[in-house]
């Protein structure tokens, strides 16, 4: 199962800022300040699907086989395997100040890659300890971010030292952003935007 490159790359756009203009302030900001013309689109699906346009990458016209989701965990791992790459997830479902944050990231593990920015969260994921976990527990970590929407940011830098996130973290961020990953095809797999001029696209998945 490859990771295709889309045939409708003005409808990919389309889909990508609808999926970005209802997330977080890191998501408003690649929105209003990257140009996607200077990247590719894919998506990873079934070569047996016709990609003639209009697509519709929400539902898509035939279902997934079933390998989608961990094709993304892949990438995710590979991208993060460089210790100069990092992802953020972002979190739309929980805030800072929820009273159940610091209960849920403890019942799942996932405390020690919480950042803020303000009352926003995200999921730093990053180092070679996540990038040598298994594909299965890397997608039940995507998995467990809010899928309305979903985004990953990709970028070429380190994590940021702190825990809060500030506005000069996020001029980094944009900066080397590499890609962009939103949910599609009802959360069963994943349209990427991607730069290879700055990092290649995984081995085996293009």
């Amino acid at each position: 199962m490859p990771i295709r490159e889309v045939a409708d790359a003005a409808g990919a756009e389309r889909y990508l800022r609808d999926q970005l203009i209802d997330g977080t302030t890191l998501a408003q900001l690649v929105l209003n300040r990257i140009d996607f013309g200077s990247g590719k689109f894919r998506i990873a699906m079934p070569d047996a699907i016709d990609q003639t346009p209009p697509f519709d990458f929400k539902s898509g016209i035939l279902r997934p086989e079933g390998d989608e989701e961990m094709l993304v965990a892949r990438v995710l791992k590979s991208f993060i395997g460089d210790p100069h790459c990092a992802v953020l997830m972002q979190e739309t479902q929980l805030e800072i100040s929820d009273r159940y944050t610091d209960r849920y990231l403890k019942e799942n593990g996932y405390e020690h890659l919480l950042v803020a920015y303000k009352e926003e969260i995200y999921w730093a994921v990053a180092g070679e300890q996540l990038a040598n976990v298994t594909d299965d527990k890397m997608l039940s970590l995507v998995k467990s971010t809010s899928p309305n929407p979903f985004s990953a940011f990709f970028y070429v830098g380190t994590m940021p030292p702190s825990k809060t996130l500030t506005d000069s973290d996020f001029e980094q961020i944009l900066k080397g952003l590499v890609a962009v990953a939103v949910d599609a095809l009802d959360f069963e797999s994943f349209l990427i935007w991607w730069r290879d001029e700055l990092v290649p696209m995984p081995n085996g998945v293009q």
